[in-house]
C-alpha cells in the first residue's frame, strides 16, 4: 500500500514503513501516532528521523516484508525511559557510519600501520592473547589437563589469557574469579570450556552448554561468554555488554543476562546493508 504523504491516512504507532526514495535506510517503524503533518520513524540503518509528511513519502509494508527482529529491538531500546543518572541516550550509529568513523581514524582500514603497530594499535595485544591461548589452552594440552584432573591449572591459564587484553572489565573478572572459588566449579568450568572450544557437536549447542555453566557459577556475562571463542577463532565476535544493549535493545529489565546462541545467530542473519565504498577497506585479516 503506497502512502504519498497524505496526512488523512494517519500513520499509527507500530506501522512498518519504507521511505519511498531512501531504500538504503532499510525498514522503519513509526514510533508515535502521527500529529498533524509530523511523524517520527526509526529505521534499521539510520536510526530515528523526524518528518513532515508534506515533503516525505512512505510506503506501508506488512507481512513477511515487515518482519525484522533487529528493528523491533531498536524500537524497544528507543522507547526505554532514560534513567535520571543518564546524561542522554546514545545516538544510533549505522554500519556504514561506523565504517566511515573507523576509516577516519585508520584511513587504510585493517591494513593501516597505526592500527597494526602504532600507539593506538588494536591488533597486536589481541594477537598476543590468541598466541597465549593456543599455547596454554590448545586442544591437546587441555585434554591432557582434564585427563590428569588439573582443573585449577586450566582456570589459571584462562585467567592469564583474559589478562592479556582489556576486553573484560575488572568487575567481570571478579565475578569469574568468585565463580571459580571451589574445586567443583573449577572442574565444571574447565570441562565446559574445553567442550566449547574443541568439543564435538553443533557449535550452537556447545555454546549454550557453556553459557549454562556460566549461569551456574555466577559469571554469565556477555564479554566472558564470547571472549575465549573470539580469541581462539578471531573471525568470530566478542560482545561487550554496553554496545550490544545500545545496538540490539536490551532484553527487558534483565538486559545484562545472556541470550541463547540462536539469538546471536538471528542478529547475524539480519540482511546486510548495501555495500558502501567505506566498508570495502574494512576487511579483517585474522581467521
Amino acid at each position: 500500500m503506497g502512502v504519498q504523504g497524505n496526512t488523512a491516512v494517519g500513520f499509527k504507532r507500530g506501522d512498518r514503513v519504507k521511505h519511498e526514495s531512501k531504500s538504503d535506510w532499510g525498514l522503519g517503524e513509526v514510533l508515535h501516532d502521527q500529529v498533524g503533518d509530523n511523524v517520527q520513524v526509526i529505521f534499521e540503518d539510520v536510526g530515528l528521523k523526524k518528518f513532515n509528511l508534506r515533503f516525505a513519502k512512505f510506503v506501508l509494508v506488512n507481512g513477511e516484508e515487515a518482519r525484522s527482529d533487529y528493528l523491533t529491538a531498536l524500537v524497544r531500546q528507543a522507547n526505554k525511559p532514560i534513567k535520571k543518572s543518564a546524561h542522554h541516550r546514545p545516538n544510533h550509529l549505522s554500519l556504514t557510519s561506523a565504517a566511515e568513523k573507523f576509516l577516519h581514524e585508520f584511513p587504510r582500514g585493517f591494513a593501516d600501520p597505526d592500527y597494526l603497530d602504532g600507539a593506538r594499535n588494536e591488533r597486536q595485544y589481541k594477537v598476543a592473547a590468541c598466541q597465549l591461548l593456543r599455547a596454554e589452552l590448545g586442544e591437546e594440552l587441555m585434554r591432557s589437563h582434564l585427563k590428569d584432573g588439573a582443573y585449577a591449572e586450566v582456570c589459571e591459564c584462562a585467567r592469564r589469557v583474559i589478562n592479556k587484553t582489556n576486553l573484560i572489565h575488572h568487575y567481570e573478572k571478579m565475578w569469574l574469579s568468585k565463580g571459580l572459588s571451589s574445586p567443583g566449579r573449577q572442574q565444571l568450568f574447565a570441562t565446559q570450556l574445553y567442550q566449547h572450544l574443541y568439543g564435538e557437536g553443533a557449535v550452537a549447542s556447545r555454546f549454550e552448554a557453556y553459557v549454562r555453566m556460566l549461569y551456574d557459577i555466577g559469571a554469565a556475562k556477555w564479554p566472558i561468554a564470547t571472549y575465549f571463542w573470539f580469541i581462539r577463532y578471531p573471525r568470530n565476535a566478542h560482545v561487550r555488554q554496553t554496545r550490544s544493549d545500545e545496538a540490539c535493545g536490551a532484553h527487558g529489565p534483565g538486559g545484562y543476562r545472556l541470550p541463547s546462541r540462536s539469538h546471536l545467530e538471528d542478529l547475524r542473519a539480519r540482511p546486510r546493508p548495501r555495500e558502501h565504498p567505506a566498508r570495502r577497506t574494512c576487511k579483517p585479516r585474522s581467521r
